[in-house]
């Protein structure tokens, strides 16, 4: 019996059908899954075509203030949180250096679904720095942030999230790039977390350099944007610890280990740690 010779066109027709109805069933679950977000107040991420995960949430954090706050968010930064895909802090300016907060977001698949309380923000107008750490001894994220005021100064928070709350551990001075007598060489100070005394627990060790330009002697320059700037009369080292204290649950210094900062005024933020 002759062999029939079958059109090589049949099973190319046929995978061009399959592949269609596959994309039109895949475009109506996306379809189904955005329409259900909006649904439920919920504002879709921001997708990078370039694969750049840092600000896929962008979007969605600009959308969720609006529905809180009037203001419009004019820069944010996201933090990811590693281990953590469910979480991500962020950095939000309403307007740089003088306006802004940070906070931590609860991510659910494609979106944002809700905000950490935090009682306690940083005192400063804006937020300089944010990362999470995984710390020996406290089992949740934990949260470092150094707020900065508009002239330079500002502080090291600590945060814990203790389920949808960011609880203050630390506070204390850790950024100065006024340019007047004192300054931190680079700015702020940098923090080592380790267990100094070896109870299990991860302290801070707190260190840099301070840079002393002298008594102002009327002799300055003028620089950019108006700063008066001197040349550094001498530098030298400083460094203050805090180890953290299970009984309180938070971070405590030791003032035995302080050094180069003796004439420095501490914070006193005692009534806002543990909350």
């Amino acid at each position: 019996m002759p062999r029939v010779a079958h059109s090589p066109r049949c099973p190319i027709r046929v995978l061009t059908i399959s592949v269609a109805i596959a994309l039109l069933l895949a475009g109506c679950r996306r379809l189904s899954s955005r329409k259900s977000a909006d649904e439920a107040g919920i504002s879709p991420r921001l997708e990078d075509p370039e694969g750049d995960d840092s600000g896929r949430f962008n979007a969605a954090i600009a959308a969720w203030n609006l529905k809180h706050e009037s203001a419009e968010l004019r820069a944010i930064t996201s933090v990811p949180v590693a281990g953590h895909p469910d979480l991500l802090g962020a950095i939000c300016d309403y307007e740089g250096q003088w306006w802004g907060f940070m906070t931590v977001y609860g991510v659910e698949e494609d979106a944002i679904v809700w905000q950490a309380e935090c009682e306690n923000q940083p005192g400063e107008q804006s937020v300089r720095e944010m990362r999470a750490l995984a710390l020996h001894g406290i089992p949740n994220p934990v949260f470092e942030v150094f707020g900065q005021t508009h002239m330079g100064n500002g502080g090291l928070y600590l945060y814990e999230l203790r389920g949808r709350k960011l609880v203050l551990l630390l506070e204390t001075r850790a950024v100065d790039d006024h340019d007047d007598r004192y300054t931190y060489k680079g700015g702020l100070l940098s923090p080592c977390y380790r267990d100094i005394d070896l109870d299990g627990y991860d302290d801070l060790d707190l260190t840099g350099t301070v840079v002393d330009k002298g008594e102002d002697d009327g002799d300055t320059i003028e620089g950019e944007e108006g700063i008066i700037r001197r040349d550094p009369v001498s530098e030298f080292p400083c460094r203050k610890v805090f180890f953290w204290d299970q009984d309180l649950g938070h971070f405590v210094e030791n003032p035995d280990y302080r050094t180069g900062l003796e004439n420095e005024e501490e914070w006193d933020a005692s009534e806002r740690l543990g909350r």
